[in-house]
């Protein structure tokens, strides 16, 4: 989603400060001597653009995404480069099949977590409810993730970002954000800011919101399929 990608430069300085990466995006107003002189930079396709030197390490998230010309467009003839995905093209497949690749398998979480699942119907509204306030009230977070951003006139039963964000924003006030697709980057970016740094208990989105966002303290993710959620 927009802004994932600033958050989790913001994430990476946490964990290598001595890297000082660049955002590189269509955004981004770094200068060509900036980008050749930062030992580390993250970005998207617009790394294809710029000048930005030679790498002698290339990871590339989702490779799925971009094509082969485009990828081997950022590499000389002394980049190692590690290609990253879960649905990887039959293409990748096949090489990876007859041993061109090298193959390392991600089996397991990195950290051990205890992941309860439940099912619940429209009617276990309240349930729920209750689940977002003790989560909110022991000091942890929630996040509520919608099929659609807002309100159109389609005669369905599914509920939206914006609409469940205010029913939220009367129980919890001052401490629901909401970010989806149809907000501005900078909008997003501070969403994800607010709830990660605490200043927000709840964080309601759509679909669009990345698998690989870092919130502290998030223990309760609800998907609400059918209205009806106070």
């Amino acid at each position: 989603m927009a802004g994932s990608l600033s958050k989790f430069t913001v994430s990476f300085r946490g964990y290598f400060p001595e890297f000082s990466p660049l955002l590189v995006n269509g955004n981004s107003g770094h200068t060509t001597a900036q980008m050749m002189q930062s030992k580390l930079l993250i970005g998207t396709s617009a790394l294809l653009f710029r000048e930005v030197g030679e790498f002698s390490l290339i990871i590339v998230d989702e490779q799925q995404k971009l094509s082969s010309t485009q990828r081997s467009k950022l590499c000389t003839g002394e980049t190692s480069v590690i290609e990253v995905s879960a649905t990887p093209i039959p293409r990748s497949m096949a090489l990876a099949e007859f041993g061109a690749v090298r193959i390392e398998c991600i089996t397991q979480c990195h950290a051990i977590k205890t992941i309860d699942t439940r099912i619940m119907e429209k009617h276990q509204a309240r349930e729920l409810m209750q689940m977002v306030y003790r989560t909110v009230n022991a000091g942890a977070k929630v996040l509520v993730v919608c099929p659609k951003r807002e309100a159109d006139d389609k005669d369905d039963d599914l509920p939206d970002a914006e609409t469940i964000a205010m029913q939220l924003e009367q129980f919890f006030p001052g401490k629901v954000s909401v970010a989806h697709a149809g907000l501005s980057e900078e909008g997003n970016a501070k969403a994800l800011n607010d709830i990660s740094s605490g200043i927000t208990s709840i964080i309601v989105s759509t679909v669009v919101i990345e698998v690989g966002i870092t919130i502290p303290k998030l223990e309760l993710a609800t998907f609400i399929m059918l209205n009806g959620l106070a």
